[in-house]
């Protein structure tokens, strides 16, 4: 049961990352990618460490000191996880080989996060129209 209910909240994380990544994209076009990428990453730490705490780790919350310490720790512990959606993520960005100039941002992000469902060697293959667009 505590691992379908991680599954669970960690794709909400991950959801509360990609949307307001999206949200900051769209609200300040302007402003260069990583942006949204360090925005998302901030809004997703916050929303996981809390869902985190509360449904996986039944913590309760503390005084300031420590809740400081748990918050340096969760953090070093995210870094190695984080380090390596941003990798996939701006990966995606490629423009692909059968549709260059396009990238695959929308489609490739949720689809390359799932590394064990892709097998090693094999090539992710995304059609023009599975994409979504602006």
């Amino acid at each position: 049961m505590i691992f379908i209910r991680y599954v669970l909240l960690a794709a909400a994380g991950g959801a509360s990352n990609l949307a307001s990544q999206e949200a900051t994209i769209r609200l300040l076009p302007a402003l260069p990618l990583i942006v949204s990428v360090l925005v998302g990453t901030g809004v997703g730490f916050v929303v996981k460490y809390v869902i985190d705490k509360r449904w996986i780790f039944f913590d309760e919350f503390g005084e300031h000191a420590a809740e400081v310490r748990k918050i340096f720790v969760y953090g070093l512990f995210s870094v190695r996880t984080t380090l390596l959606f941003w990798g996939i993520e701006l990966g995606s960005l490629a423009p692909l080989p059968d549709d260059p100039g396009e990238a695959c941002r929308c489609g490739g992000r949720p689809l390359l996060r799932q590394l064990g469902q892709v097998p090693a060697g094999q090539t992710l293959r995304v059609r023009k129209g599975d994409m979504m667009r602006r």
